[in-house]
C-alpha cells in the first residue's frame, strides 16, 4: 500500500508549488505585482511556517507512530538574502519539531554551495559543475535562483501556466489598503484574498507533481545523482530502470493521494506596495488526506514570506574554506553520522507500508 510519506510529499510539493503561484482588474493587477516580483535582483526574505499534523491509524507500527510523531508539529524560519547578478544568496534558518531544533546556513555563489548543518562538525562544500555529472550547473533553488539549471530549465514556466490555466477572475479579490510592519518600517499596502476550492487545487496540485516527476531531465539528474546521496552500499544501488520504475510508482503513489485528500480551505493573502512589488504573501490551508478507512492524515499549514531591501546593495560573507573545515559532496555518507544514517535510509519508512 502507498506510505504515507507518500502524501506529505505531495503535500510539500505543493506548498512549495504555491509560493510562487501567479494569480488580475483585481486578477490583473495581482499577476501584474507577481511579475514584477519575480524579476527582482536583489533582496532580503523572511520566510516563517508554521504545519500541525494528525495521524490516525489502528494499523501503524510503534514504530511508525513514532517516526510519524516527528512530524504532528514542525515550524520554522528562514532568513535568505541574495543578489542574482553577482549570483551569491545566503540562508540562514532554523526547523522546530518535537523535541529537538536545527539550525543550518547555506551559502551559494556561482561556483559553489557551502552547508552548514547539525550533523556535521566541517562545512558540506557541492561543486556545481561536480554536482551534476553532466557538467551542468546545480543552482540552489531559492528566491536567488534565477540562474538556468539544465535539469530544471522550463520547469518554472509550467509551473506558472498550470497556476495561470487553473486560477480564474473570480478567484481573486482586492480587499483594501492597510499598514505592515516591516524592516524598514511601517509601509502601505493593497491587500488581495485568493480563494481555491478543493477541486481547484487538487487539479493544481495533480498537474504539479505530474510536471515535476515526469520531466525527462530531472528524471535524468535523479538517477545520475542517486550514488551521492543515499546510504546504500553500491551492490545495493537500483539499477537506472529501477529507479524509473520508482518514480513511476512514486508519481501515480502522489496522484492517488491528492485524489483522495480533501481541503477544507486553501487561501492565499498577497500584500502589495506603492512600487509594485509583493511584499507579503500568506498561504493557509486545511487539509485530510489518506484512504479514510486504513489511514488519515489532517493537516493545518500556516506559510509567511516578506520581503524588503528590494533591488538594494547586497553583501554576504563567505567562511573561508579549507581542507580541514570541509568535505565534498562526494564524501557524504562517510561524513555522516550513524545516528542520522537510518534517517535518510528507506529502512526509516518501512514501517508505515505496514498500515494496510
Amino acid at each position: 500500500m502507498r506510505k504515507p510519506i507518500l502524501l506529505l510529499l505531495c503535500l510539500v510539493l505543493l506548498a512549495a508549488g504555491v509560493i510562487g503561484c501567479r494569480s488580475t482588474s483585481d486578477f490583473e493587477a495581482y499577476r501584474q505585482a507577481v511579475n514584477k516580483t519575480e524579476n527582482i535582483n536583489s533582496a532580503h526574505v523572511l520566510t516563517k511556517f508554521k504545519m500541525h499534523m494528525d495521524f490516525d491509524s489502528a494499523d501503524l507500527t510503534a514504530e511508525a507512530r513514532q517516526n510519524l510523531a516527528m512530524f504532528s508539529e514542525i515550524s520554522g524560519t528562514l532568513v535568505e538574502k541574495f543578489d542574482r547578478a553577482k549570483q551569491i544568496s545566503y540562508v540562514d534558518g532554523h526547523i522546530d519539531v518535537p523535541g529537538m531544533g536545527v539550525d543550518f546556513k547555506i551559502y551559494a555563489n556561482k561556483d559553489q554551495i557551502i552547508v552548514l548543518l547539525p550533523m556535521f562538525t566541517r562545512y558540506l562544500v557541492i561543486d556545481k559543475d561536480d554536482a551534476n555529472p553532466a557538467g551542468t550547473q546545480n543552482q540552489h533553488k531559492t528566491e536567488a535562483a534565477e540562474q538556468e539549471d539544465p535539469a530544471f530549465s522550463g520547469l518554472e514556466t509550467k509551473l506558472r501556466n498550470i497556476w495561470n490555466n487553473v486560477i480564474r477572475e473570480d478567484n481573486v479579490k482586492r480587499t483594501g489598503e492597510k499598514l505592515i510592519t516591516t524592516p524598514e518600517g511601517d509601509i502601505r499596502v493593497t491587500r488581495y484574498d485568493i480563494t481555491l476550492t478543493d477541486a481547484e487545487i487538487k487539479k493544481i496540485a495533480r498537474q504539479t507533481v505530474t510536471a515535476v516527476l515526469s520531466d525527462e531531465a530531472i528524471r535524468r539528474h535523479i538517477i545520475a545523482n542517486w550514488r551521492r546521496y543515499t546510504t546504500s552500499s553500491r551492490d545495493e544501488q537500483p539499477t537506472a530502470p529501477e529507479i524509473e520504475a520508482h518514480l513511476d510508482k512514486l508519481l501515480a503513489s502522489c496522484v492517488e493521494g491528492i485524489n483522495q485528500a480533501h481541503y477544507e480551505s486553501f487561501t492565499v493573502t498577497g500584500m502589495v506596495d506603492r512600487d509594485g512589488y509583493l511584499v507579503q504573501k500568506n498561504v493557509r490551508f486545511k487539509v485530510t488526506a489518506g484512504d479514510r478507512e486504513h489511514f488519515t492524515m489532517r493537516m493545518d499549514m500556516d506559510i509567511q514570506l516578506q520581503r524588503w531591501n528590494i533591488e538594494k546593495d547586497i553583501s554576504i560573507d563567505f567562511p573561508p574554506i579549507t581542507p580541514e573545515n570541509s568535505f565534498p559532496a562526494r564524501d557524504f555518507r562517510k561524513h555522516t553520522p550513524q545516528l542520522w544514517e537510518g534517517f535518510w535510509d528507506q529502512k526509516f519508512w518501512e514501517g508505515f507500508s505496514e498500515a494496510k
